[in-house]
């Protein structure tokens, strides 16, 4: 699996602070979570490296800030391998006709070439999304994986690869226990908010909190049980399991917007909130049950 960088983020117009910021926090995630790297091309070089002569044009931000984002680019892409796409001719029809391009010619027509590279020889990948490309549903290709808002996108495919331990660097997710059934916070305090947002505009919903439950669950390394959620159906909800043990469970609450947590037993150990905030214990142990077997 490789990395891309939607180019219209990186080469965004000049007066973008909000882009700006999320490159710089995108950049910073991805060096801290995944061990894999940005494709790394002939064409690409070069335009990286004028932008670090004149570094995001008239961007208000310090120098110093706008140089040190470059140099966190360069060592983002992949140095064992630099593909030539100066070859490739521009072909019509490849990317989406909703997809917002950059500014600047040249970057998209280093995309287009990236494109029909990743396409012709059938490369997995990740594609970061600008935020102008967010809303985008028509897919580039099946193995092109979207990754919207790293903090706040829901059903999203990061979840996936955490759940499934791919392309992981070791230990960055920590592995839950019953004192802490959702130990990674920094992965999931967005949906918490979002949470709150949602009950305080009235928008909440059964539908919303089986999105954000999962979407917590995943990112902190549990396993969608679809056995379980089947057999468990005498209400509405999902149910996950740890990979590590003895199994840690976890139930969707869709009443209040919450998980509820269970041993391997399994016994009910109390209520969480999408950040790992535990209340101990249950005053109806019958209202909070799962079975294991029909």
């Amino acid at each position: 699996m490789k990395l891309v960088i939607d180019p219209s983020l990186i080469w965004s117009l000049p007066y973008d602070e909000d882009n700006f910021k999320y490159l710089d926090e995108l950049i910073n995630f991805v060096n801290k979570l995944l061990v894999e790297k940005h494709i790394s091309s002939d064409l690409l070089i070069p335009l990286l490296q004028k932008l670090n002569k004149e570094p995001f044009d008239k961007y208000r931000e310090p120098t110093s800030k706008k140089k040190e984002i470059v140099r966190k680019l360069f060592d983002l892409l992949d140095t064992t391998e630099r593909i030539i796409l100066s070859d490739y001719k521009c072909a019509d029809g490849l990317i989406p006709s909703s997809y917002i391009s950059s500014y600047n010619d040249d970057v998209n027509i280093y995309f287009n070439k990236l494109i029909q590279y990743i396409i012709k020889n059938t490369i997995e990948c990740v594609l970061f999304l600008s935020p102008d490309n967010f809303k985008i549903n028509d897919e580039i290709a099946s193995f092109v994986h979207y990754i919207r808002h790293i903090y706040k996108e829901e059903n999203s495919y990061l979840a996936i690869l955490i759940s499934e331990g791919v392309g992981l660097k070791k230990d960055i997710i920590i592995a839950p226990t019953l004192d802490e059934p959702l130990p990674n916070k920094w992965l999931t305090k967005e949906y918490q908010t979002t949470r709150e947002e949602l009950i305080k505009s009235g928008k909440a919903s059964i539908a919303a909190f089986l999105s954000l439950g999962k979407e917590v669950s995943l990112r902190n390394g549990y396993l969608f049980d679809e056995y379980l959620t089947k057999i468990n159906n005498g209400a509405i909800r999902e149910i996950f399991k740890s990979k590590t043990k003895p199994i840690i469970y976890l139930s969707t609450d869709v009443e209040h917007g919450a998980i509820e947590v269970f041993n391997n037993k399994p016994e009910h150990q109390g209520e969480s909130n999408y950040i790992g905030d535990i209340k101990k214990g249950s005053k109806d142990p019958k209202k909070h049950k799962i079975i294991l077997h029909k």
